[in-house]
């Protein structure tokens, strides 16, 4: 009887992996094809779209009462190029290593500028996910609500970036220099200049999830692997009744294992959620 019980509970075990790889994989497809509906530029596991780029920086600027930023073609080409420079020499720093900085990109595709700025990001899984993440660092948020007109973005994938298999966002901003502040700003602050975050932050992906700025198919994940945790929990409680002499390998070995498992899948899930930015 003990042995056709223990029989039972681990075609249970089973039962649950196999529920919780299948549904891991229908929400892996689910959120792939959705992201397929919008134009954008597909990364390594990721959903990076120049519109919502475009429209959350929008966005926020309008929460400060700021002009919307304009995109702009020659500072998406040069953002472009930037992004492709950086995955080609795979170095994570506003300055390449032969020196060249980014209004180097700026004059290559002719923006003359009075005021410009530049964010960078990798690691995330979204669009939005890289904005709130700027959005939350102060001087990549000066950035964002800056005194500019014009902005750009590049998006380039590295199959060894950084370590791994990562997709980088360049984003330019600019004012040209043939136009007026359109931030009320002192009389020295109209001369050339330039702006680039001097900090390195690496975003949690649990602060990303906390603070609600994760992709739905992390918290769907995450709430995938809860639902199988409570099923391995009955399922192991269950064996107590068995005791202990005749089911001591099903209440010591399996939910120590399970339990790495369905830890290893939720940290794997809950790191997507993360990135870089400076």
């Amino acid at each position: 009887m003990h042995r056709q019980a223990q029989r039972a509970l681990h075609r249970r075990r089973i039962t649950w992996f196999g529920v919780l790889a299948a549904g891991l994989l229908v929400i892996q497809f689910a959120y792939n094809f959705h992201s397929l509906g919008r134009p954008q530029v597909l990364g390594y596991a990721t959903n990076m779209n120049t519109q919502v780029l475009l429209s959350d920086t929008n966005t926020y600027r309008d929460k400060s009462n700021l002009p919307a930023l304009k995109l702009n073609a020659n500072l998406s080409r040069a953002a472009q190029a930037k992004a492709e420079s950086m995955v080609a020499q795979n170095y994570w720093s506003h300055v390449a290593p032969d020196g060249t900085t980014p209004w180097y990109y700026f004059q290559k595709v002719s923006y003359q500028y009075s005021v410009a700025g530049e964010n960078l990001a990798y690691g995330f899984s979204t669009s939005d996910q890289v904005v709130t993440a700027w959005m939350n660092s102060v001087e990549h948020r000066d950035n964002i609500l800056g005194n500019y007109q014009d902005i750009g973005f590049g998006v380039a994938n590295g199959t060894n970036y950084q370590g791994g298999k990562n997709t980088v966002i360049v984003a330019f901003y600019g004012l040209p220099n043939d136009q007026k502040p359109v931030i009320g700003t002192t009389a020295s602050a109209l001369a050339v200049s330039a702006h680039t975050p001097s900090v390195a932050q690496h975003v949690y992906g649990a602060t990303s999830i906390i603070s609600g700025n994760a992709p739905w198919a992390t918290y769907a994940s995450l709430a995938l692997i809860g639902a199988t945790v409570l099923g391995f929990l009955v399922t192991h409680l269950e064996t107590l009744r068995l005791g202990w002499h005749n089911a001591r390998r099903y209440a010591i070995v399996h939910p120590t294992v399970d339990a790495a498992v369905l830890l290893g899948i939720a940290l794997v899930v809950v790191q997507a959620a993360g990135g870089f930015i400076r």
